[in-house]
């Protein structure tokens, strides 16, 4: 079957190289080891072998996303912006040479909210990118959900983008719960509950009914949040703790969330996700390169599905959400 693949990282050498220039700057592990994240840095850039990939398994598109990258660490803004604009150029070289195959998220500059609105607005209209990529925490700066961060929602909401909220590294000062057991740190456990975390205080922030037009994209099949929105949501409630919302925490997944399954080929974990939020609000992803691509091909095709559920996974949601055809 046909498909629609969301969150496939593109890096340039020079957003690795930033990535590992912010590590070293601030003592922070890597989370792979150095051969490995040798070869990810080659099939990052690789456009030829990921477009043979595809072929080779009936991927029609892929939308390309910078991920957690080194922009993130950049303390000056100005200079944030400058690393976002060549990376940007970059991408839209990728999907201006195969107008067919590829769109891409922007790189934005968070750490200075006004330039990334600037930013995005360039990207959506000189390079018809679907979106940008987006952070939870920006490091030395704060919590995206915070008022200094609301132009890159106002612009959002006015372009009509999609936010992909991806994993980050997770913040030093929230590290200590993991002292003794790093293992945990990174896309095993910390990335997927920073993350929802982050999501959980975009809505509850009142964000979301301040720019009801907001698009939010959650990777890792919700970041945990599927399995827990029902407790998540009773307890909220029945403690008097969701504030001035307009709506139902659920409610928000209905109207402004999409999910991908990238990285998670459990049945068990679909099903739910499925009888949770509908499978109109999933799509198809895989976390190329970190993830191969047939597995998670082989996955989609195999799982117990039914042909509506899984052409709503595949491709169908992405083409209403995007625009775009298979």
């Amino acid at each position: 079957m046909k498909k629609i693949a969301l969150e496939e990282h593109y890096g340039t050498p020079e957003l690795m190289k930033l990535r590992e220039d912010w590590f070293k700057r601030d003592n922070m592990p890597m989370n792979l080891p150095p051969e490995v994240l040798k070869r990810i840095v080659f099939l990052a850039g690789d456009v030829e072998q990921r477009l043979a990939e595809m072929d080779e398994n009936e991927m029609a598109w892929q939308i390309l996303l910078p991920g957690s990258n080194g922009i993130e660490g950049i303390l000056n803004g100005d200079d944030a912006l400058t690393a976002c604009r060549r990376y940007n150029d970059a991408a839209a070289k990728v999907v201006a040479a195969h107008p067919t195959r590829f769109k891409a998220y922007a790189a934005i500059p968070a750490q200075a909210p006004k330039l990334a609105a600037m930013e995005l607005e360039r990207c959506t209209k000189e390079c018809g990118f679907v979106g940008s990529w987006l952070s939870g925490y920006i490091h030395n700066t704060g919590f995206i959900d915070e008022e200094q961060f609301f132009p890159i929602f106002e612009q959002g909401e006015k372009l009509g983008s999609h936010f992909y909220l991806h994993p980050t590294e997770t913040p030093t000062a929230f590290s200590k719960i993991y002292e003794g057991r790093e293992q945990l740190i990174g896309p095993p456990w910390s990335w997927g509950v920073d993350t929802g975390t982050y999501a959980l205080r975009i809505i509850l922030s009142g964000i979301l009914d301040r720019y009801p037009g907001t698009s939010l994209i959650l990777a890792h099949m919700g970041e945990m949040l599927p399995f827990i929105l029902w407790r998540l949501e009773n307890r909220m409630e029945r403690e008097n703790k969701t504030g001035n919302l307009k709506k139902r925490v659920s409610q928000y997944f209905q109207d402004n969330i999409h999910i991908t399954i990238s990285g998670c080929l459990s049945e068990s974990s679909l099903r739910c996700s499925i009888d949770t939020i509908g499978a109109d609000r999933i799509m198809f992803a895989m976390d190329y390169p970190f993830e191969p691509m047939k597995p998670s091909c082989d996955f989609i095709e195999k799982a117990k599905l039914s042909e509506e559920e899984r052409r709503k996974i595949c491709y169908e949601n992405a083409e209403k959400l995007f625009g775009i055809k298979v």
